[in-house]
């Protein structure tokens, strides 16, 4: 009997020996494949997420490196704007002091006549800064070759206009030393008579010549105002 339980208990022992190499290492196998599967899957999510974090983080340095190109782009069109118009005023505040630079004879209270100063070189200085600021912003060669014939241009009537203000200080200082050296009785008939025929004449000749200089800047004057003006437009249609 004994004999008959151990046959028995070797014949359950192989059986399940069996069944264990028939399904039980089977499921096991399988079991450890989809651990290892699991596994993998954790690594290649892991490894998604961190791309996916330096994808996330560099889009956000680009979007900022553009939107500062872009401030940078802004600033440097404002800064061309407001050049150019600072340098269009700058000039045609200095032509239309040289228009407007009259000479006329002032009397003072001893009777004698005053010299007529020259202010135009702050605003000739104030143009060419300004000239200076936009050639560090602006672009533009028909710009630039227009107002360097322009600047030669008013450059002449300038240097015209100090030359005829220093003959006529001459005349001022010819006329006051006269008048001392003259009796009051004869000063009319030998000092202010002839005195007030030059400066007619001088007048008559500063006013025609002023104006054969004018005739040159207007058209090379209406030239630059028409440059700039097409600049600008361009600049507001490009921001």
């Amino acid at each position: 009997m004994n004999q008959s339980i151990l046959e028995l208990i070797a014949i359950f022992g192989t059986l399940l020996c069996s069944l264990y190499l028939a399904f039980g290492k089977s499921y096991f196998t399988e079991k450890g494949k989809s651990i290892a599967t699991m596994e993998d899957i954790g690594k290649v999510t892991s490894l998604v997420e961190s791309a996916k974090a330096v994808f996330v983080e560099k889009v956000e340095m680009l979007k900022g490196e553009l939107q500062l190109t872009n401030q940078v782009k802004f600033s440097l069109k404002t800064e061309e704007i407001i050049s150019l118009k600072n340098c269009y005023e700058k000039y045609f505040i200095w032509l239309h002091l040289l228009l407007d630079t009259s000479i006329s004879a002032k009397f003072d209270d001893m009777g004698g006549l005053g010299i007529v100063p020259f202010n135009n070189d702050e605003s000739y200085f104030q143009f060419l800064l300004a000239e200076a600021n936009m050639e560090l912003l602006v672009e533009d060669e028909a710009i630039f070759k227009s107002i360097a014939n322009l600047k030669i241009s008013t450059l002449d009537l300038h240097g015209f206009i100090r030359m005829q203000l220093i003959q006529y200080n001459k005349l001022v200082l010819e006329f006051n030393l006269a008048k001392e050296s003259v009796p009051v009785a004869r000063q009319f008939v030998e000092v202010m008579q002839p005195f007030h025929e030059k400066i007619l004449n001088f007048n008559a000749n500063y006013l025609s010549q002023k104006q054969d200089h004018y005739k040159k800047i207007s058209p090379q004057s209406w030239e630059f105002r028409t440059l700039c003006r097409e600049r600008l437009i361009s600049l507001s249609k490009s921001s």
